[in-house]
């Protein structure tokens, strides 16, 4: 049986025994089948696994910590030489990078050992974060076909991306090292000063000076993006940038494609490592300056505000958030009931990825609530936060519908706080959540 792995997967055929796995990350979750074409089923008996299980171009995504399905991925419609692959994964399991491990994998697989010379994807036109995942995987975009079929009562649109062997092999080859670490600074800073580029004779000058770190501060680093000994991209993750004095932090900053290597995205693979490193150490949100329009929006930034660089001229900042695994910093702490979303067992799981605190989670939340609650389920980016939250935050819980009914941000700012049945299921039993409510209101 044909079986793939990577750092935190499993890739195999699905299984009989994998029913409530598949019911309650694909064809239960009403937020996989927005963006998943899959038939949705009421009840785990009522799901038909045959098709699947005996599909040899389907596989099953898992955890590796526990063999979980948490997902699916296929290929089919194979026609000279290429094929199309697909790609569904619960939402409990969002933005931790698991589907652009699975496609790379894929990927590989598809390339070197099914032979195929191409390979494409395609998602419902608006839906950012396939397409993210597509991009990290070297895909580009393809074509876009309007109202290609009907799904969900609605005619939809696909937009394509699609990747080469050849594309996929020269990718390959290309690592990404930490200058400081290298063991061959004196080649890569050979490299660095073919750049001609103001700013990047200037962070060479740092860099053979030795006041690198003096200048944008203890910790920082340049990234350089490497195919064999030739130097594709650099940029830097520092501390300090060029819009001084400012409590910002970390920095993306020094972007830098070499001529022969630019229009193929170099800098976003930069840009990806860049977010991951600051999230490693904790950092929320990484910025960077520029004054291009329409450079760095495609790779996810959002602009933040104007400011004065040191030289006194006029910029951007841009910001992205990060997948922090290192810290717990919250914009909105405080749920909707009063409770500290920053003390919650499902949010420390989730922004540490800690299985075992999942499954403990999972089992004491299933013996308060009555209903069998999955530890993939325990999956919580807080409860006033953008992003994944479990499904009973979501969804199931009576104070956070009410407040958003009645278009409240939390329950502090209710007249009817004071004697409100609803919210002593919480209030109750924890004094500080009241009391931050009262803060809230005030």
């Amino acid at each position: 049986m044909e079986r793939m792995e990577t750092e935190r997967l499993l890739l195999d055929r699905v299984r009989e025994t994998d029913r409530d796995d598949y019911f309650h990350n694909i064809s239960h979750d009403r937020r996989v089948l927005e963006t998943f074409v899959c038939r949705y089923a009421e009840t785990p008996e009522e799901l038909d696994l045959s098709p699947y299980v005996t599909n040899e171009k389907l596989f099953a995504i898992r955890l590796k910590a526990t063999g979980r399905l948490i997902g699916i991925i296929l290929y089919f419609d194979e026609k000279d030489g290429a094929c199309e692959i697909g790609y569904g994964l619960g939402s409990g399991h969002w933005g931790r990078g698991y589907a652009t491990e699975a496609v790379r994998r894929f990927l590989e697989y598809l390339f070197a050992e099914k032979g195929f010379q191409a390979v494409c994807a395609s998602f419902f036109t608006g839906n950012d974060a396939s397409r993210r995942v597509m991009e990290k995987c070297g895909m580009r975009y393809s074509r876009f076909s309007e109202k290609e079929f009907s799904y969900l009562g609605a005619e939809r649109d696909l937009t394509y991306y699609a990747v080469t062997k050849q594309e996929w092999a020269e990718r390959s080859r290309l690592k990404i090292v930490g200058w400081h670490e290298s063991g061959r600074r004196a080649h890569w800073l050979a490299a660095l000063e073919a750049c001609e580029w103001r700013a990047g004779v200037f962070l060479c000058r740092l860099l053979r000076e030795g006041t690198f770190f003096k200048t944008l501060g203890e910790g920082s680093e340049v990234l350089l993006l490497t195919d064999g000994d030739a130097l594709v991209s650099f940029c830097t993750l520092s501390k300090w940038d060029d819009v001084q004095p400012t409590e910002l932090t970390p920095w993306i900053g020094f972007v830098y494609t070499f001529p022969a290597y630019r229009g193929r995205r170099r800098a976003g693979l930069l840009l990806e490592e860049a977010l991951r490193r600051a999230g490693e150490a904790g950092y929320p949100a990484v910025y960077l300056t520029t004054n291009h329009v329409g450079l760095y929006e495609k790779y996810g930034f959002s602009y933040l505000t104007e400011a004065l660089d040191v030289d006194g001229a006029p910029t951007s900042i841009f910001t992205k958030k990060t997948s922090v695994t290192g810290g717990t910093t919250m914009k909105h702490p405080i749920a909707v009931c009063g409770l500290n979303c920053e003390t919650c067992d499902a949010y420390l799981a989730t922004v540490h990825d800690d299985q075992a605190l999942r499954e403990k989670t999972a089992k004491l939340w299933t013996e308060l609530n009555g209903v069998t609650i999955l530890p993939e389920q325990i999956c919580c980016e807080g409860c006033r936060e953008d992003g994944v939250k479990t499904v009973f935050c979501e969804t199931l819980c009576a104070i956070r519908r009410c407040a958003l009914r009645k278009g409240y941000e939390t329950c502090g700012a209710c007249p009817e706080l004071k004697g409100c049945a609803t919210l002593a299921q919480v209030t109750a039993s924890s004094a500080e959540a009241l009391e931050n409510l009262r803060k809230q209101k005030a």
